[in-house]
């Protein structure tokens, strides 16, 4: 069965996750705020199948965090869980799987939960003229071409528009090929790092 992060500073939420999640059958580890989460998957990066974290929490966030994971392990899945408003398409484009807002029912969370587990992560590695780059992958979408993908990626990070030899993989497949970006704007004019995978 999976095994899942719970990452939360309030031990009363920490502990009724925690209740709904195992009585399901998950495996859970429990860490009490973002730095003591990204200890805890550091000890074991290849066995945490999914982070369930709050946002606002004392040392590292929940955003400020998931950079630090995606570092050590770019396909991990993370779901966010707030209680305020929030841009959340900035956050699917800084790699956030999924998000939940409080207060949730227990049913929202277990599809929540398992969509994330059901649905392989994306990562795409690019070379730059500056080495490999691993981008977890926001957006894939079929082109009209059978063998091209619309990609956005999960990262803040540009590259110059161009053509760039890639590797397209997830859990079952790793397709080499070439990702031809294309920075366009997302909301406010803000550039969004996008592009098309061609296999190869």
């Amino acid at each position: 069965m999976a095994l899942i992060l719970l990452i939360d500073d309030e031990e009363f939420i920490r502990t009724a996750i925690k209740f709904v999640l195992t009585a399901e059958g998950y495996k859970v580890l429990e860490a009490r705020d973002g730095q003591e989460g990204v200890e805890l998957f550091t000890q074991q990066p290849d066995a945490i199948d999914l982070v369930l974290s709050d946002l606002i929490m004392p040392r590292l966030n929940g955003l400020e965090m998931l950079q630090i994971l995606k570092y050590i392990r770019p396909q991990v899945k993370q779901i966010l869980v707030t209680g305020a408003l929030v841009d959340t398409k900035a956050w699917y484009e800084q790699g956030i799987y999924d998000w939940l807002a409080k207060p949730f029912q227990i049913e929202q969370l277990l599809s929540k939960v398992a969509a994330a587990l059901a649905t392989p992560q994306r990562v795409l590695t690019v070379q730059t003229p500056n080495g490999l780059v691993h981008y977890p992958v926001a957006i894939f979408e079929p082109t009209a071409d059978p063998g091209a993908w619309f990609v956005q990626v999960g990262s803040n990070d540009l590259l110059p528009d161009g053509a760039y030899p890639a590797v397209l993989e997830d859990s079952t497949q790793r397709t080499p090929g070439q990702y031809t970006t294309f920075n366009g704007s997302g909301g406010a004019q803000r550039p969004v790092p996008r592009g098309i995978f061609r296999s190869a």
